[in-house]
């Protein structure tokens, strides 16, 4: 994508410059802090009496879109 002479990067996209100076902060230290939780943690479906509980497909209905909540585990990864 070209506009006006100026190379627009997925950044640009996501945020234009001149939406929210902070913008780019923020979005940089959300990907950092997932990254540093799916580093240090494994999570997993949660197992009850030997049967693993699948989360249900479902979503709700309405303006806003989301996902109910479920179950899981977080286990702490050991390095050895």
């Amino acid at each position: 994508m070209r506009t006006h002479g100026a190379t627009r990067t997925r950044a640009h996209v996501l945020s234009p410059p001149s939406a929210c100076p902070g913008a780019q902060l923020a979005q940089s230290i959300l990907f950092i802090f997932a990254s540093t939780v799916l580093s240090v943690f494994d999570i997993e479906k949660v197992v009850i009496n030997g049967v693993v509980q699948e989360p249900k497909n479902d979503f709700s209905s309405g303006v806003l879109v989301y996902v109910p909540l479920f179950s899981f585990s977080w286990i702490l990864r050991h390095s050895t």
